[in-house]
């Protein structure tokens, strides 16, 4: 969920420096449920996003932790292993980025040490057959609520792929998330990642079917320097995709 600069500083003016402000009220089964603003205080800005909570149980942010920017994942294999749920008529799987949030779908994740499996059922429901009329009541236009296209019992880090290697002399990383973006960052891991995104010759999106990478030039990225980075698995990015160079 994207809220611009001058969005947050009025949101954070309508709600106070902390705080909530409900966005919907209803019911989920036989308990009430509530979608709220949450505004929390940061060290240079207050961080804004949107929650849903049933009855007692814990809340569930729909926030940058717990969705995905540019759409599905690549494949569900990903997620092998975890518990996961689909919508009934779940979208597809986009090989571009996205020029608009506005009809953006995702995943959504639950990390296990905070939701049982009774708690994740229950919210997977819920986000699966009642958020769709929920996103459509919320008026606030400053809001950009994406589309849930399945839930997943795992944080989402577990399925974010990192590729460590050296470039001009410095660490450097590829990172490919379940929506399949590729970015490369400076530094060792994502955490410790630091300025903006570089720029290189590999595609932005992971393109289906296929699991294919298309690199535009070689002669920087070419397949020797793309095979000295590694994950913590000592694989490189040819183990899990098909890499295709233009000629």
């Amino acid at each position: 969920m994207r809220i611009s600069c001058l969005c947050i500083l009025l949101l954070s003016f309508l709600i106070g420096c902390s705080g909530k402000k409900t966005l919907w009220k209803g019911t989920c089964g036989d308990q009430p449920c509530e979608l709220t603003l949450v505004n929390e205080p940061g060290a240079a800005s207050a961080y804004t996003f949107t929650q849903l909570q049933i009855g007692e149980l814990p809340p569930v942010a729909v926030n940058a932790q717990t969705t995905d920017p540019n759409g599905m994942p690549y494949s569900d294999d990903l997620f092998s292993g975890s518990e996961t749920r689909f919508a009934k008529y779940r979208p597809g799987y986009q090989n571009a980025i996205f020029n608009s949030s506005a009809s953006r779908a995702t995943m959504l994740y639950m990390d296990p040490a905070r939701y049982s499996m009774p708690v994740f059922e229950q919210y997977s429901r819920f986000f699966l057959s009642q958020w769709e009329s929920v996103r459509k009541n919320v008026t606030d236009q400053s809001l950009e609520l994406p589309l849930i296209g399945g839930t997943v019992r795992a944080s989402r880090t577990d399925f974010i792929r990192v590729f460590h290697g050296l470039l001009s002399g410095s660490d450097h990383f590829f990172m490919v998330t379940p929506d399949g973006t590729i970015t490369l960052l400076e530094g060792k891991t994502p955490e410790k990642a630091t300025g903006v995104p570089r720029p290189s010759t590999l595609a932005a999106k992971i393109e289906m079917p296929g699991r294919i990478i298309r690199i535009r030039d070689s002669a920087r990225f070419s397949p020797a320097m793309l095979r000295s980075f590694r994950d913590d698995h000592d694989k490189s990015l040819e183990d899990y995709f098909q890499l295709v160079y233009a000629r």
